[in-house]
C-alpha cells in the first residue's frame, strides 16, 4: 500500500501547474520559501540534479522549508531525504524572490561530510525519480523556476551574494560556520 505522502505527491504531479501553485499558496505562508543546493561531484566538479515525480525538468536538490525551520536547515534535511547524502553548506546563500510566485530561494553550495561520497547516493523513489551529475557547463533543461540559479551559483565563490535578513528574533539565517 503506497504511502499518504506518496499519494499526496502523486496527485499533486497530475494537477496543472497554475492549480498546484494555488494548491500551495493557499495552504502555505504569504511566500513560500524555498532551499536548494549546488552539489559538486568531488573528483570532477559535475553537478548533482534530481528529477522529481511532480515535475518533468530537472532541479538541484531541496526543496520547502517547514514551519519553524531555517532556511540552512531546510537545504541540509532535503539533500539527506531526497539523495542520502549527508552535507554541510559551504557558501551564504544566493537569495532570489519571486515576486509572481510569491517565492524566495535559498541556494547554497554544498559539499560532503567526511565520510560521506558520492557513492552513498540513493534516491528516495517516492519524491525522485532519477539524479544525475552534469557539467556545469552543459547543465540539462532545468525547471523555469530555476533558471537564473545555475548562472548565478555557478560563479566563482567571490561572485556569490551575500544577502543577510535578520529573522524577528534577531537570529540571522546563516549557519555559524559556514566556510
Amino acid at each position: 500500500m503506497k504511502s499518504p505522502r506518496y499519494l499526496a505527491l502523486r496527485l499533486l504531479g497530475v494537477l496543472p501547474q497554475d492549480l498546484r501553485r494555488k494548491l500551495v499558496q493557499t495552504i502555505a505562508p504569504s511566500y513560500m520559501l524555498g532551499a536548494i543546493c549546488w552539489i559538486e561531484h568531488p573528483d570532477d566538479g559535475t553537478v548533482l540534479l534530481v528529477k522529481n515525480t511532480y515535475r518533468d525538468k530537472w532541479v538541484f536538490p531541496g526543496g520547502l522549508v517547514d514551519k519553524g525551520e531555517r532556511p540552512y536547515e531546510a537545504a541540509v534535511r532535503e539533500v539527506l531525504e531526497e539523495t542520502n547524502l549527508r552535507v554541510e553548506l559551504t557558501s551564504p546563500p544566493v537569495v532570489t524572490l519571486d515576486p509572481t510566485l510569491r517565492r524566495v530561494e535559498f541556494t547554497y553550495r554544498a559539499k560532503f561530510v567526511d565520510g560521506c561520497s558520492p557513492d552513498d547516493l540513493k534516491i528516495d523513489h517516492i519524491e525522485i525519480v532519477d539524479c544525475g551529475w552534469f557539467a556545469p557547463e552543459e547543465l540539462p533543461k532545468i525547471d523555469h523556476e530555476y533558471d537564473g540559479l545555475a548562472q548565478a551559483v555557478g560563479r566563482s565563490d567571490d561572485a556569490m551574494q551575500l544577502l543577510y535578513a535578520t529573522w524577528a528574533d534577531g537570529e540571522r539565517f546563516l549557519t555559524p560556520g559556514v566556510k
